[in-house]
């Protein structure tokens, strides 16, 4: 049913009427709700919406009483009784907000939306019924104070509307007067209206009448206010005055500039700047004391129309004078210095100082030759007291010092004389001290001789303890053979001799025990007899234990007599007896016997029992220390050994044991008289004697100490050998420093008898001097390689420090003298030279005055250069005469660029390649003549009229022309390197006063970045423009801020629109624009600012260009920003490249649409670079912008390639993977990946895709990639051939790639793959098809193997395949190259894989028997029949027409295609892992919509 509105009917459907309206929860769900803990949640439900929660049933009744939930119905009504009562509640005023279109796009009106929508909303109704009264109701008030002024003479609303309606205004039937209010019929209003609007406008010109009155009295005030300030500063003559005036005089009409004080102001101020740069230069000479500059200067202040009076005049004429006295007193002190003169040295030094002169070079070599002569006399003189003195420390101190400063005298000679006789006698000294301490006879003999042979003295302590070591040396002597004698009174006799001579030795007390040992022998032997006499076993067994204690044996006759005494006795005795006789038994056997019949018998208390013990313990110990005297004597050490010997003799075994102490005793004097020759080789060697050393060393070998294996050797003999080498060797490096120093001359033997010292660690005081010598050589060599490097060079500076260090070495000789002649001939150069520069510069300021220069002002130079011609000929060489040289050379070719520019400024019909070929020339020189203001002027409008004529002729380019422009280009882009094209040095800019003119506020933060990012608007235009487009300037400053989102403005894509308009409309302010967008692209904090700032400049240069004057300096911006990283460097790098266009080709004519515009936010622009096939560059770097689809970049590179076929719409842009290289160490992002294993194929884009979203994504993956184009859409009923050769080479390239790079299509024939090969081969090579299989092999460039099918390279050998292919040689040679690449895509486009797109997955599933007999890794192929199956070896699995493929889709690592499988009617679901799953999906949907359009076509 339907319900007639007053908008129209409304139909509703009263199928499930009811049930739509119900919207309740569970009870459950509201009880839930309700008991929440959280208040608010509670509340949400009211305790009747609630129901009953609580279990209760509730009744379906509705009776009275009973409050049942609200429906949808209900609730809405309740809502809207709510609204309306809060609106009554108000005064609203409504804004009807109408929908233009139902896309919700911009720029799209339909008419029929909208009328419907002013219907339903009841808008058309409301005007209809307020037509039908009085529609506009005003207060009287009201009404009274809005058209008073349409009759001004009215007092009241009475005499108002009586006014009004007498003269017709109010018209009767048109208003009414009500209560308090007055009403209106719409056309009376709108009359009203029209009267009032008419009033207002007449008021206003009174007003304004009366405001620019005052106005223009305001301005001629300020004007005569200005006048009077240019006076009053043409009168004070002050420059910062005028320039301050004439600034406020631009106000004036003209500029003032037809005013005859401002041309006495400008001359003024042109006069003042030349002053102004006269004085500073004379300052600077002033500094810098630099006499041709202040002479020069002076000259050119004395030619100035009046002379120039200024102090600094007359201080630089007093600083000429007083330098021309410094000067006098240096040649004086340069005369001195050639005498070596210290008394006038001194006095002229002086002078100097008076003169503060303390810094120039005479000065310096003055000072160091005074330093010289002093230092030389000063070690002479010393060197002399050291000889009489015979102090060997000052001796070798003063001749190191005269070595070091090179000097000859006799005096050094008498002192090295000296110095070799005085070390001889230390030596000999430390040797008889080494000696004396070692208490070697022979070594204090000796090295007493040699002092005496040196004529050493006091060695009478020496000689003295020499004479004492010879009396105690006989004293020994007797004591040895006293003891070998045993005779007593001779022992007494030699230690009482040793007693008094202090003795004290191991001998000497071995002497006293055998003294000991002889009286206790003695007493025993009478013992002995005093027992044998008295026959007593008591007797005879004491004695006899004392005699066999003593190690008397029964050699004794009295040790035998008691024995045989004490046999007879113990015969009668048994047990005590025989104790009794072992007591002095030698053998322990023995004891042991009779010890143990003694305790059978039980005699263990009996005092011979126990002498028979005490002998056995006596004997054990003997045996145990003879046994260690044997094995200290075979173990060779002498302190154990004397100690042992010591013991035996103690304990009186001697005698018992002859043998083993004799042999101890004779080796413990070999190892003694060992030590000895031990002790003097140390001593030897710590004093480093060599004859000791060697007299030792031959006694060592007299003793076989030396002839022995190293390792048997001792410590102290290998290291007296190891001494004795050093010290042979030392002392020939001594011989050899020696005889080299004899010949000073000889610095090569000294060199290498120095480096033969340093090697051995030789450390001597003749080392020493000779180093000093060789150093002083290095230093003379180094100071005669200055002087040679100054005077090839012609370098004062060079020479002047040369001749220093020569004075500092004491160098005098031709080779100085030479040196000085050539410095004083330098110095003298220089000054010529230095006068020349200071006319240089003289003439470099009028070169840069506003007036320029003269023939008169140039002759001046070339006046001076002639006069010197021979001297400016000899230092051509010099920088700065090349500067002088250059700058005369520039001096000509401004005169000509002035005449240049005067004929332009003269010719008012001047074209603009004439003006701009002069300003050019004259920019170039760094000119700023008034003359090009003018003429810039000028060419800015002839520029803009070039373009606006270039633009609308838009006629093609000829080849030839395009050369000419590639050539240009190159050179434009080198000269905009250069650091003065900078933007900030643009002479079209106006000055940062000028820019700043007129704020109050923050004036001197707006001067300084008048060039910088700012977030406020500028004042006005960056460069000179006039009023209105200034006005313009500012607006489209205002739009890039709000463009840049650095001011908040709506639809910023309009407002960059507006600014590309007006710079296409305007050529007059595309400079300023793009020095906008630079402005605020420096200095920049923002990343979003900055990127979206390089997205308009994207936009103008791809939009207009600048002007012929700008060029160069946003070509120099270009240039830096490149040398950036990250975005701004992509973004110059494409700017760059389209402006290279737009500068060759001019502006495009047309600006971008607003979603053209937008479309920069969405992917930035790229520079692609396209490829074929076969790796041939098609277009490099190509500026594609982001509205620009792949779509469009494939009709560019199909015009590119000027194909002509219909199937070029077939082609498409690929995306080929570059795998990283596995050294380089970067990490494959897809690592982690299931599909990391994969290797990527081919991608084919979508018409639709943006390349610029691809690079992208390819920098956030790190991957490397190119942009590949060739055929993407294969139908069989395209292949056929083609007339366009062109597009027949495309489709062999593709083909040839499939089948010898790829391998894609399999080739089972061997004939067929013989065949393709050989096309191949003859395509690539032509004509230089190779006439031998090993060429065709071993070719770097095309090996042969390359152009085998892949499946077949296994199957026969190389030369197997070389030779085959050269059997057709002739056949293939023979025909055309076009037909073969013809035959070869004949051959193979009718495979079953033709013109497939190949990808790698991975297998996901395997929920159904078909997806589970295909294997895990697939190879899936689309073309025109549909989708392959394929595993990783190419065998085919499965095969389906695009109509068995249901659906497909998937994400950026799944893809899922649901197949009707025809074996079981029914449908399966194949889950792939792959990164290309939207390179699938989109394949597949290209080949559908091909084969749908191509089958719509054929019907």
């Amino acid at each position: 049913f339907g319900v007639v509105h007053y908008a129209g009917p409304v139909y509703y459907d009263v199928t499930n009427f009811l049930e739509k309206n119900k919207d309740q929860l569970h009870d459950d769900i509201k009880a839930m709700i309700r008991k929440s803990s959280i208040p608010f949640v509670g509340s949400l439900i009211k305790e009747e919406e609630a129901g009953d929660a609580g279990g209760k049933s509730r009744t379906k009744s509705r009776g009275p009483g009973k409050k049942g939930t609200k429906t949808l119905g209900a609730q809405f009504k309740t809502s809207l009784n709510s609204l309306v009562t809060t609106l009554n509640a108000t005064e609203p005023s409504f804004v009807r907000c109408i929908k233009p279109n139902k896309a919700k796009q911009g720029d799209i009106f339909e008419s029929d939306m909208v009328l419907a929508q002013l219907r339903y909303s009841g808008l058309l109704e409301v005007c209809r019924i307020r037509k039908l009264g009085f529609p506009v109701r005003r207060d009287k008030d009201e009404f009274f104070k809005r058209y008073k002024v349409v009759e001004p003479s009215a007092t009241d609303l009475e005499s108002l509307v009586a006014a009004m309606t007498a003269s017709e205004k109010l018209k009767d039937g048109q208003f009414a007067m009500g209560k308090s209010k007055v009403f209106l019929k719409n056309k009376q209003s709108t009359e009203l209206d029209v009267l009032r609007e008419q009033a207002f406008v007449h008021q206003a010109i009174r007003v304004q009448a009366t405001a620019r009155r005052w106005n223009c009295q305001a301005k001629v005030k300020r004007w005569r206010a200005t006048l009077q300030d240019v006076a009053a500063a043409v009168e004070a003559r002050s420059e910062e005055q005028l320039v301050a005036a004439l600034d406020q005089m631009n106000e004036l009409p003209n500029g003032g500039h037809h005013l005859p004080v401002f041309r006495k102001a400008q001359a003024l101020l042109i006069r003042l700047a030349a002053e102004r740069k006269l004085v500073t230069m004379l300052t600077t000479a002033i500094k810098s004391r630099s006499k041709p500059t202040l002479m020069s200067a002076v000259q050119a202040a004395k030619e100035m129309t009046p002379a120039l009076e200024h102090p600094v005049v007359a201080e630089a004429e007093a600083l000429i004078v007083l330098i021309e006295k410094e000067e006098a007193v240096r040649e004086n002190l340069r005369q001195a210095m050639a005498a070596r003169d210290l008394t006038a040295i001194d006095k002229l030094m002086s002078q100097c100082e008076e003169l503060q002169l303390e810094g120039c070079e005479e000065m310096k070599q003055a000072i160091a030759l005074k330093a010289r002569l002093e230092e030389e006399q000063f070690a002479l003189q010393g060197l002399q007291k050291a000889i009489e003195e015979k102090d060997m420390t000052s001796l070798s101190a003063f001749l190191a010092k005269c070595s070091e400063m090179g000097l000859t005298a006799p005096e050094i000679d008498q002192g090295k004389k000296l110095y070799a006789e005085l070390q001889a006698q230390v030596q000999a000294k430390n040797a008889l001290t080494d000696a004396v301490a070692s208490r070697d006879i022979a070594a204090i003999g000796a090295a007493l001789d040699k002092c005496k042979a040196l004529g050493v003295e006091d060695t009478a302590e020496a000689a003295a303890l020499m004479e004492q070591l010879k009396n105690e040396e006989a004293i020994q002597k007797e004591i040895a053979a006293a003891c070998e004698a045993r005779t007593l009174e001779a022992l007494e006799a030699a230690l009482g001799k040793a007693e008094a001579a202090g003795m004290t030795s191991d001998e000497i007390s071995e002497a006293e025990t055998l003294k000991a040992s002889i009286i206790a022998e003695t007493a025993c032997l009478g013992a002995l007899s005093k027992a044998v006499a008295s026959n007593e076993v008591g007797a005879l067994g004491s004695a006899l234990a004392e005699a066999a204690r003593l190690g008397l044996g029964q050699t004794v006759p009295e040790v035998a007599a008691a024995n045989a005494a004490l046999s007879k006795l113990s015969a009668a005795k048994d047990g005590v007896g025989k104790l009794v006789a072992v007591s002095s038994s030698e053998s322990v056997v023995e004891i042991d016997n009779a010890l143990a019949e003694a305790d059978k018998l039980g005699l263990q208390s009996e005092t011979a029992y126990a002498n028979a013990v005490a002998r056995k313990e006596r004997l054990l110990e003997e045996q145990s220390l003879v046994e260690e005297l044997v094995k200290a004597t075979a173990a060779s050490d002498l302190q154990i050994l004397s100690r042992h010997v010591a013991s035996c003799m103690r304990l009186g075994i001697s005698n018992k044991y002859p043998n083993e102490m004799a042999a101890a005793k004779a080796k413990a004097a070999e190892l003694g008289s060992q030590r000895q020759v031990l002790m003097a080789l140390v001593n030897s060697a710590r004093s480093k004697d060599l004859g000791a050393l060697e007299a030792a060393l031959d006694k060592a070998k007299e003793m076989g100490m030396v002839d022995k294996p190293e390792g048997e050797r001792s410590e102290e003999v290998n290291k007296a050998l190891l001494m004795k080498d050093r010290l042979l060797a030392e002392e020939a490096a001594e011989k050899a420093l020696a005889d080299a120093m004899e010949n000073p001359d000889d610095l090569t033997s000294l060199k290498a008898a120095v480096e033969a010292a340093v090697a051995i660690d030789l450390d001597s005081d003749r080392l020493a001097q000779a180093r000093v010598i060789l150093n002083r050589d290095e230093m003379v060599a180094e100071t005669e390689a200055l002087l040679d490097q100054g005077e090839k060079e012609g370098d004062l500076d060079k020479l002047n420090k040369a001749l220093e260090q020569a004075i500092q070495l004491g160098l005098r000789n031709d080779r100085t003298e030479s040196a000085t002649k050539l410095r004083d001939e330098l110095a003298k150069d220089v000054d010529v030279i230095k006068q020349l520069l200071a006319t240089k510069e003289t003439l470099y300021m009028q070169a840069t005055s506003p007036s320029g220069i003269t023939t008169s002002d140039v002759q001046r130079l070339t006046t001076k250069l002639d006069e010197n011609k021979e001297l400016v000929d000899k230092h051509k060489g010099r920088s700065d005469v090349m500067e002088v040289h250059v700058f005369h050379t520039r001096l000509h070719e401004q005169l000509k660029v002035q005449g240049m520019l005067e004929a332009a400024a003269a010719n008012p019909g001047a074209d603009r390649k004439e003006i701009m070929a002069a300003l050019s020339e004259a920019r170039e020189l760094e000119m700023s003549m008034d003359v090009m203001v003018d003429l810039s002027k000028r060419l800015k409008e002839l520029d803009a009229a070039y373009q606006k004529q270039r633009e609308a002729a838009d006629e093609p380019v000829e080849q030839a022309a395009y050369e000419d422009a590639n050539k240009a280009t190159e050179e434009r882009n080198k000269k905009a390197e250069q650091k003065k094209y900078a933007f900030q040095n643009y002479p079209g800019l106006r000055s940062p006063d000028d820019f700043a003119k007129g704020v109050l506020l923050q004036k001197r933060k707006l001067k300084e970045g008048m060039l910088k990012w700012q977030q406020s608007q500028i004042p006005r235009s960056l460069t000179e423009l006039d009023s209105e487009n200034s006005k313009l300037a500012v607006q489209v400053h205002k739009s890039l801020l709000g463009y840049m989102g650095d001011k908040q403005m709506q639809f910023p894509a309009t407002l960059a629109q507006d600014i590309l308009q007006k710079g296409l409309e305007k050529p007059q302010l595309r400079d300023e624009i793009y020095l906008q967008i630079m402005k605020q692209l420096s200095s920049n904090p923002t990343a979003d600012s900055i990127a979206k700032g390089w997205q308009v400049m994207c936009m103008c240069v791809s939009t207009f260009p600048p002007s012929c004057e700008f060029e160069l300096y946003l070509l120099n911006f270009m240039h830096e920003q490149k040398k950036k990283k990250g975005a701004v460097r992509n973004y110059a790098k494409y700017c760059h490249r389209t402006l290279d266009g737009i500068l060759a080709s001019g502006a495009s004519g047309f600006v971008p649409s607003v979603d053209e515009i937008t479309a920069y936010k969405e992917r930035p622009p790229v520079l692609a670079t396209v490829e074929l096939v076969d790796g041939m560059l098609l277009t490099e770097e190509l500026p594609v912008t982001p509205d620009l689809n792949v779509g469009k970049v494939v009709e560019i590179c199909t015009h590119f390639l000027e194909l002509s076929d219909q199937r070029a719409d077939t082609m498409g842009i690929f995306v080929y993977d570059i795998p990283p290289d596995p050294t380089s160490g970067i990490p494959d992002p897809d690592a982690e990946k299931p599909y990391a294993d994969l290797e990527r194929t081919p991608r084919p884009l979508r018409n639709e895709d943006y390349m610029g979203d691809v690079i992208v994504q390819k920098a956030r993956q790190k991957r490397d990639f190119k942009f590949v184009y060739k055929r993407k859409i294969f139908l069989p009923s395209q292949n056929l051939p083609s007339q366009d050769k062109m597009y027949n080479r495309l489709v062999y390239l593709q083909a040839e790639d499939e089948v010898i790079t790829q391998g894609n299509l399999p080739i089972k024939a061997e004939d067929l793959a013989l065949r393709l090969s050989g096309i191949s081969y003859r395509v690539a090579l032509d004509t230089d098809f190779p006439t031998d299989t090993a060429s065709m092999i071993n070719s770097e460039e095309c090996p042969f193997v390359d152009f085998v099918v892949p499946e077949w390279r296994a199957r026969k050998s190389v030369e197997e395949w070389a030779s085959q292919v050269l059997a057709q040689r002739d056949t293939l040679l023979a025909q055309d190259p076009d037909a073969l690449q013809q035959a070869f895509v004949e051959e193979v486009w009718n495979h079953d894989l033709y013109g497939s797109h190949f990808f790698n997955v991975h297998k996901l599933n395997n929920d159904t028997a078909i997806v589970q007999s295909m294997p895990n890794d697939l190879k899936i192929a689309f073309n025109a029949a549909g989708m392959w199956v394929f595993d990783m070896s190419m065998n085919i699995v499965q095969s389906y027409g695009y109509a068995d493929i249901y659906r497909w889709g998937g994400s950026s690592s799944q893809f899922s295609l649901i197949i009707w499988n025809q074996d079981v009617e029914s449908t399966f679901e194949l889950k792939l892992s792959t990164a290309q799953a939207a390179d699938m999906a989109g394949i597949i949907l290209d080949y559908i919509n091909a084969i749908m359009a191509a089958a719509q076509m054929e019907g």
